[in-house]
């Protein structure tokens, strides 16, 4: 049975990396994805990876797990590829991911 957390629907907890999609423009869907097999965070309650705002225990050992995961990078990827806008994702916060996104604009730009 899916879970209410704040606008969120907590579903597929233990099983898969977490993709966290639009649930009619009413929150997020959060469920495993299967092309990331072996992530660090799927033995781990998911809403570590979504902190409340200012919740820095959850948000540090959520970057724990992160740094030894062996698909952070992929799991990075699909997080900026998808534009999520919560949530950490490949070790980063959606502002450490939004700074990412214009750093990488600029280094475009001026090359």
């Amino acid at each position: 049975m899916p879970r209410m957390r704040g606008r969120s629907v907590v579903v597929g907890a233990r099983n898969g990396h977490l993709v966290a999609r639009p649930l009619s423009g009413r929150g997020q869907l959060l469920a495993p994805d299967p092309g990331l097999s072996g992530a660090a965070c799927a033995e781990v309650d998911p809403e570590l990876f979504f902190p409340e705002p200012g919740d820095w225990r959850s948000s540090h050992l959520a970057k724990g797990i992160c740094a030894v995961c062996p698909v952070k990078d992929l799991c990075l990827a699909g997080a900026l590829e998808r534009n999520e806008h919560f949530g950490i994702f490949g070790g980063l916060s959606p502002k450490e991911r939004d700074e990412l996104r214009r750093s990488g604009a600029r280094k475009g730009a001026a090359a």
